[in-house]
């Protein structure tokens, strides 16, 4: 808030004492005003616009990379639902020959690991 002077206070201010104040502020206020580079506002529109292509391309490639993991995903899910097919049909044949072989013998294939059947390996009893 700024103070309110009467005339009477008015009328005893010494101009030149008021002025060299003055000087003095404007002086210290120069001391420290940074000067305005208007290159800064082109050299940001710049920046910001190549921001915007190097986002654009970033969600191009995000997109891109996100298609390629679902298709790999889908190649691994058909990789085991063909793997426990071939698995399967294998185990029943067995069985059926190593019946017929020793007449009414068993045997079986089994996953050691049925959560990861091409870690383990697999078991034949």
């Amino acid at each position: 808030m700024l103070p309110t002077y009467g005339d009477e206070e008015i009328a005893e201010f010494d101009a030149n004492e008021i002025q060299c104040q003055l000087n003095e502020v404007e002086n210290e206020r120069a001391g420290i005003e940074v000067p305005m580079n208007l290159n800064l506002i082109a050299e940001y529109r710049t920046k910001l616009r190549e921001c915007r292509q190097e986002g654009h391309i970033l969600r191009e490639i995000t997109e891109k990379r996100d298609k390629i993991r679902q298709r790999l995903d889908e190649l691994k899910r058909s990789r085991v639902e063909e793997f426990m097919e071939g698995f399967t049909e294998i185990a029943l044949s067995l069985k059926e020959q190593y019946q017929k072989l020793t007449m009414g013998g068993d045997a079986d294939l089994e996953l050691v690991d049925p959560m990861d059947p091409y870690s383990e390996g697999i078991k034949f009893w």
